[in-house]
């Protein structure tokens, strides 16, 4: 640590004094950051003051406004094979935070609305992917041709400062996503997010803050399903429920829910040459699928449910040295789950499946001060997973390794601030078990149309480059900014790929 120090500090004296850097702590907080400070403010908040809302009432960077629309572009088969080949979308956004510095109050919001299409999206009929280890999902052997998509997004953090020393913050979220899909197989998918969290902090003394809170979340989806050309196996609808199992006859009036209540708990030092923010959460959910209607067979409402635990550590670290700074971040999630399924021959649950699983994540950035060069960041991510459906000893297991090593840049051209961004990516299979028991034949569809698919992803190398240029343009006490990035993913020794493209524009003030 002392040697990278050194060479931080040597390479200080080299830089010129004028450089503009949100790394340092003595950035100007009264005008627009330019495109490189928004991200590393975004990173900040993510990582250390929106953690808990109480926080926000101790942010000490620039406060500003923005607005926006972006497109982004997708094509290509490397990829989940449960997601698309291609992907169309607009996005409306803005957000903002405000400080009201004569009555203690801080603000933080932000809205989305997003429209487009994706495309071949094969046979996942619930179309997003459950988190947590959620097995469920429903399924029709029918590929899906197109689905409109839309999104809209709304999230408002308030914290007050009582006194010097304490303050109390709430925050909540909502998020409604509208997924239809129109060709033999009608599908219309409504989901609606609450996220919500209270909070208090305490400063014990000038460095030093601590903050708790509890936290609670629930997710609403409802399918909507009518055959209207065909009928046969191809169209039949499966619910399913684990790596194997799965349910027939499941699509009308069904309705998924999750309820998930938590707590957390936050330490802050903060001081000139130092911020470092350690915080801890739990959350225990529980979800599954009701009927809402008289089932053909019983009158049975719960069909399938899912418990999970979840344990999360988030560390982030930053040190400043006049215009140059050092920011160690990292976060790591562990999550244990069980499942069942109601079994109609004896009118009993059985429970089918259980998940384990560790994502974890560490990144080390260097914010220099020196002309052009902006930022070089490198990191890596763990991921590891297991599923093992019991009623056909399936085991799903894996473990991958993301490497990656980013670079980005700014200089000025007149009055207009341009910046060039590059990245490089890398994701390593460290190890794959894929035994499908006694699901291991042509009838199984989970495995057939699922489970081997997945294996071969997750099984295989991933390399990608991405690249990106941002100008913005001072316009009075204004900016606008406009830019773009592309990404291209390959596996080597496979002609498989994927690639995007995103354009945008934003408006700050």
């Amino acid at each position: 640590m002392r040697t990278i120090i050194s060479i931080v500090l040597i390479l200080m004296l080299l830089s010129s004094a004028s450089v503009r850097t949100a790394g340092a702590r003595t950035a100007d907080t009264s005008s627009v950051p330019y495109l490189s400070e928004r991200i590393f403010l975004d990173t900040q908040y993510s990582y250390v003051y929106g953690t808990s809302p109480a926080m926000l009432s101790w942010w000490d960077y620039p406060v500003y406004s923005e607005i926006g629309v972006t497109m982004d572009y997708g094509e290509g088969r490397l990829h989940h094979p449960q997601t698309y080949d291609r992907l169309l979308m607009g996005q409306i956004h803005t957000r903002s935070k405000v400080r009201l510095e004569k009555t203690g109050w801080t603000f933080s919001g932000s809205f989305i609305y997003e429209n487009g299409n994706a495309d071949s999206v094969r046979s996942n009929l619930s179309y997003h992917l459950r988190d947590n280890g959620t097995p469920s999902f429903y399924f029709c052997r029918q590929p899906a041709a197109r689905w409109n998509l839309q999104k809209s997004g709304l999230e408002a953090a308030a914290a007050k400062k009582l006194g010097e020393r304490w303050s109390l913050g709430v925050s909540a979220a909502y998020t409604g996503d509208m997924a239809f899909r129109k060709s033999d197989v009608r599908n219309a998918q409504t989901t609606l997010s609450i996220d919500l969290k209270v909070s208090a902090s305490f400063k014990i003394n000038r460095n030093h803050t601590v903050s708790a809170g509890a936290a609670y979340k629930r997710i609403k989806e409802k399918p909507g399903f009518s055959i209207i050309y065909s009928t046969g196996p191809e169209y039949t609808i499966y619910l399913m429920n684990g790596a194997g199992t799965y349910l027939s006859e499941l699509q009308s009036n069904m309705v998924w829910q999750e309820n998930t209540p938590g707590a957390f708990v936050q330490w802050m030092q903060n001081n000139d040459e130092n911020i470092l923010s350690v915080s801890y959460s739990f959350n225990a959910g529980k979800n599954g699928w009701y009927s809402k209607g008289i089932q053909a067979a019983s009158r049975q409402e719960l069909w399938a449910s899912y418990g999970y635990m979840t344990h999360g550590i988030t560390f982030s670290e930053s040190a400043f040295f006049g215009n140059s700074s050092l920011h160690f971040r990292g976060s790591a999630e562990m999550t244990s789950g069980n499942g069942e399924t109601w079994n109609r021959t004896s009118s009993v649950f059985i429970k089918n499946y259980s998940y384990a699983g560790v994502n974890a994540e560490a990144s080390l950035e260097w914010r220099p001060g020196i002309k052009v060069l902006e930022s070089v960041r490198a990191g890596t991510g763990y991921i590891n997973e297991r599923r093992n459906d019991r009623s056909y000893n399936y085991l799903l297991g894996y473990s991958l390794m993301d490497f990656h090593l980013e670079f980005r840049t700014g200089f000025h051209i007149g009055k207009v601030y341009s910046g060039i961004f590059a990245e490089g990516r890398y994701r390593h299979s460290l190890s794959l078990n894929h035994h499908p028991g006694a699901a291991d034949n042509s009838v199984n569809l989970y495995t057939v149309y699922i489970g081997t698919p997945l294996g071969k992803w997750l099984g295989q190398d991933t390399a990608g480059i991405s690249a990106g240029t941002d100008f913005d343009i001072p316009a009075g006490r204004s900016i606008i900014s406009a830019g773009g990035k592309y990404r291209l993913d390959l596996s080597p020794g496979s002609n498989e790929k994927f690639h995007t493209a995103q354009l945008f524009i934003n408006i700050l003030f």
